[in-house]
């Protein structure tokens, strides 16, 4: 800013001024007289020195960085930055050796990696300010990318990108359905806003969650709606193969690059495996055993950031309800707080438990129905429990009119850990009887259909013989441990709880303790360690340690080795 001119008056250039500038000298009268006071005044608010030394060294120590070196724009708008406060603090009279070995290095690490490496290799020469050579070498890298993109857009025509025709855009239309669809635009509506599978205007075909159509079914109502059998078209918008479908999309059942819904990978697979496990068992136990159904029902289970679909089970003699830990750490659920509970098992044995709280939003398959429940944590809620697979049990469910979710929804939809049939969640006496609408079916295999605000449940006997699953339950343990072949139980070592309870065991050990407590003579005090007093003979299996050694003395001699 120049405040005197060899053509002006001093008022004129005054007059000049404005904003914060004017703002100084706007109480003084604009005349000759008090223009050396105007300057006066302005230099010493803004022509401080050591202010405008800050103010360009704070600039240079705030510049973006550059990410890319090959952006020329971004570039050269780095370089003029720092040329610019470099030559500022120069007219303020400040060496560049006073603040070269600061800044060089802050500059530095806003240039990418490509220039860095390149900076880097030029030769330490001691002489040279740093800043100069920083500068110089920004310099030239600027002006060799300036002209290498200059000459790339002048040697290569501007091409437009060519548009991929979509052969299944001009598929001819029916007559009948042109005509109607031009004659009546009212009733346009579409596709991608109704299911191709079950007709639904409330979910897309990608959400669909029922199951009564084989994957057959599904492609062959895909190729009737020219729809893609990777994306139902709903990532893309037009008609296309999926030869040609460039959608992204996953499958959470096999990882493919398939929608869900068309799973035809490691879905089938694992129905396969199930199958193949059921047959397999039914011959290892001949026993017959009426199958009791409980009321296992699927809902969605919303969280705070995660929705998901799970099975669960109402239990009316459970006084809580539970969600599994898998379930809550797949939700990311945060806790509200502990408890603290007393469980009351079979034989009167208690067991005390602290459990995370929770709370979470449930609701129907069809979200027409939704509640808030608090429940607790648990690690297991029970072990899986298989659906109902009897087809005219299930024939004569669906002629009575009930629609069981737990049969309709396709079980890979829900989240499991292992097993399909696992159950992530229980429903207690605090909630249950809220949830049952009064309405009961007795079918007239024995079943009994309940009506809850989330669906149709079953429970009773089936009149089949027992599943697989079930009678091997009772044959296999699946948490054998090495340590359980030398139990000292027969002993007396662990825990008798399962024949006394909890207050009767205290006061026996007080009764031992003070019976077998005795002093010795050097004073020291002596108990007896708590022998189980009435338990079965302990066999010496002198015997089979004979027959071993016999045998082994055998062999030894097959193999010459008496002279041992």
């Amino acid at each position: 800013m120049a405040l005197q001119s060899p053509s002006q008056t001093d008022s004129d250039e005054l007059n000049k001024l404005k904003r914060s500038a004017f703002s100084l000298i706007d109480g003084l009268e604009l005349t000759a007289e008090h223009y050396d006071h105007s300057i006066d005044i302005l230099k010493e608010r803004f022509g401080n020195k050591k202010v405008l030394i800050n103010v360009h060294i704070d600039k240079l120590l705030q510049t973006s960085p550059l990410k890319n070196s090959n952006d020329v724009k971004s570039f050269r708008s780095l370089f003029n930055h720092i040329q610019k406060n470099i030559r500022s603090l120069e007219s303020l009279s400040v060496k560049k050796d006073s603040y070269s070995s600061i800044l060089v290095p802050i500059l530095t690490k806003l240039l990418p990696l490509d220039l860095l490496l390149e900076y880097n290799k030029l030769p330490s020469n001691t002489s040279d300010c740093e800043i100069d050579i920083l500068t110089d070498f920004l310099s030239s890298q600027l002006t060799a990318r300036e002209r290498t993109f200059l000459n790339i857009n002048n040697s290569i025509p501007e091409m437009k990108p060519r548009t991929k025709m979509n052969h299944t855009e001009y598929r001819r239309q029916p007559m009948a359905s042109m005509l109607i669809n031009e004659s009546v635009p009212s009733r346009k509506i579409e596709n991608d806003q109704i299911c191709l599978f079950c007709k639904s205007n409330r979910h897309s075909a990608v959400s669909c969650i029922n199951n009564h159509l084989s994957l057959e079914e599904k492609v062959e109502i895909c190729k009737r709606a020219g729809s893609c059998f990777r994306c139902l078209n709903h990532k893309n918008k037009k008609r296309h193969l999926s030869s040609s479908c460039r959608a992204n999309v996953k499958c959470d059942l096999c990882s493919g690059r398939h929608v869900a819904v068309m799973c035809m990978g490691k879905g089938k697979a694992r129905e396969n495996f199930s199958k193949t496990e059921d047959n397999d068992s039914a011959l290892s136990n001949a026993s017959i055993r009426k199958r009791v159904m409980l009321q296992t029902i699927i809902v969605k289970i919303s969280g705070a950031k995660q929705k998901h679909m799970i099975r669960l089970i109402i239990d009316s003699g459970s006084s809580g309800s539970y969600i599994s830990e898998f379930a809550a750490r797949k939700l990311q659920l945060k806790d509200i707080g502990h408890e603290t509970v007393v469980h009351g098992l079979f034989g009167g044995l208690q067991k005390k438990e602290k459990h995370k709280k929770y709370v979470i939003n449930l609701s129907n398959v069809d979200n027409s129905f939704d509640c808030v429940l608090n429940v607790m944590e648990q690690k297991t809620i029970c072990a899986p429990i298989p659906k109902l697979e009897n087809m005219k049990l299930i024939e004569e469910i669906k002629d009575c009119g009930i629609n069981l979710s737990d049969l309709t929804v396709n079980e890979n939809f829900c989240l499991y850990e292992s097993n399909v049939n696992e159950i992530q969640g229980l429903i207690g006496a605090d909630y249950a009887g809220k949830l049952f609408t009064g309405e009961i079916n007795n079918l007239p295999s024995g079943l009994v259909a309940m009506n809850t605000y989330f669906g149709w449940t079953i429970m009773g006997r089936t009149g089949e013989g027992c599943s697989a699953s079930e009678v091997l339950l009772s044959l296999h343990v699946s948490d054998l441990k090495i340590c359980d072949l030398w139990s000292l139980d027969s002993l007396g070592i662990k825990e008798s709880s399962i024949y006394q309870s909890k207050s009767e065991i205290e006061e026996a050990v007080k009764d031992h303790f003070v019976r077998s407590l005795r002093r010795d003579d050097e004073g020291r005090y002596q108990v007896s360690l708590p022998w189980l007093e009435v338990h079965p003979e302990l066999s010496d299996n002198r015997n089979i340690a004979e027959r071993r050694l016999k045998s082994c003395v055998r062999s030894l001699q097959k193999k010459l080795f008496t002279g041992v």
